[in-house]
């Protein structure tokens, strides 16, 4: 068997026998956590032996690099961690069949590593993806190296169809696809737009007065948390038809539903931010270029940012003068010695928040889609380790 590293094994330790979400294991056997913790290791000794050559097909500039195999290795490292205890993990053994937890989780791997190709300015998966989500035409000038980074997101559909059953399969690609790397790639384009203005005051009012609307909402569906939720639910009712669980065509038809995971997604989004406003400055082109972030930016943009995250998050209004403040000083330079209890405040707020969100659904809601619910708490759960931010977890 894989010997996991320690650090690893403490984290899938803490995701597991985590209580912060009141109800998210409940009815869970110490059976089902070891078989789950077996399944994750099994699915992580996978991705190790298998995702290298797939990174390394669809770099073929790595070819000119004498550490082909390294850079390679590097990226699954990254991402390893994240799809193994962000996904298959938090099935929490309840999944018997490891088969669709391990396509569930590859089909997350190469979401992640298409994101992570973003983040690291890669041009030629930006173009990919534009072009893959007809954002843009194709051109004969394209450069061949994007049919080679396309390959990625195109396993995508591949996987996850051996993950869920068909009538689930279209709702979990919307959420892989257009959700997250379609919004990423338009978030990315919006930085480097916002990057070119510079200091002009004139001109980044501007900006801000006329996309601040668009981005809050990009960057809120952009953090994913139906991608995991949806995923998870989808696999466990393929898993065991006997369940009778709900087809997401159901769950996405629930507005209480709806309403949970648009405010999920935005304390979600507020936690992912604050774990790596310092790698989105952009300041080490080692760890990632530029891109706009809540925390970062909120100071900057003001009432533009900030009034959308109220009402996209439907922050109490007793919360909302705190979190401003807060917002506002994340990124002044001369807060930066409080950094950390932002970030104290931020994690507080938000399980405050979704403990509330959650506590307050219809009882026939969470009756009846309690499984779905479940799934939503631990990605809650998830979502507080986030904060520690992408390198660091990356790290364990």
């Amino acid at each position: 068997m894989l010997e996991l590293p320690v650090g690893t094994q403490q984290f899938f330790d803490r995701i597991l026998t985590n209580d912060m979400m009141p109800g998210a294991y409940d009815g869970v056997s110490q059976d089902e956590i070891t078989r789950g913790v077996a399944q994750a290791i099994d699915i992580t000794r996978g991705i190790k032996e298998h995702l290298p050559s797939l990174v390394a097909t669809a770099h073929p500039e790595y070819e000119d690099q004498p550490d082909t195999r390294e850079k390679a290795d590097k990226e699954v490292s990254y991402v390893t961690l994240k799809a193994v205890g962000f996904c298959g993990l938090l099935a929490a053994g309840q999944i018997e069949d490891t088969e669709l937890i391990k396509n569930d989780v590859y089909g997350i791997c190469m979401m992640y590593l298409a994101d992570q190709a973003v983040d690291n300015n890669d041009e030629h998966m930006s173009l990919s993806l534009e072009t893959l989500y007809g954002l843009r035409q194709p051109h004969p000038d394209d450069h061949p190296y994007m049919a080679a980074h396309m390959t990625l997101p195109l396993r995508i559909p591949h996987y996850l169809r051996n993950a869920v059953l068909p009538d689930d399969l279209p709702r979990v690609r919307v959420c892989f696809e257009d959700q997250v790397l379609m919004n990423e790639v338009r978030h990315h384009r919006a930085s480097e737009e916002l990057l070119r203005i510079g200091e002009n005051p004139t001109a980044v009012r501007a900006f801000w007065e006329n996309r601040g609307d668009d981005i809050a909402e990009m960057i809120t569906v952009m953090a994913g948390f139906p991608s995991v939720s949806h995923s998870l639910h989808a696999a466990h009712r393929r898993d065991n038809p006997a369940l009778r669980l709900p087809a997401l065509q159901e769950i996405d038809d629930q507005p209480e539903l709806i309403r949970m995971l648009r405010i999920s997604n935005v304390l979600v989004r507020l936690l992912d931010d604050a774990g790596d406003s310092d790698t989105d400055w952009g300041n080490d082109p080692e760890r990632g270029i530029f891109c706009i972030n809540w925390l970062n930016q909120a100071r900057q943009a003001g009432i533009r940012l900030i009034e959308p995250l109220m009402r996209l998050g439907e922050i109490p209004q007793a919360a909302q003068q705190g979190l401003t403040e807060v917002l506002m000083d994340f990124g002044n330079p001369d807060q930066a010695a409080h950094k950390q209890e932002m970030r104290d405040h931020i994690a507080r707020f938000a399980l405050t928040h979704a403990q509330n969100t959650m506590d307050a659904l219809p009882v026939k809601v969470k009756s009846k889609y309690g499984q779905y619910i479940q799934y939503a708490k631990r990605v809650h759960i998830i979502g507080q380790e986030n904060i520690e931010g992408d390198k660091a977890l990356g790290k364990a």
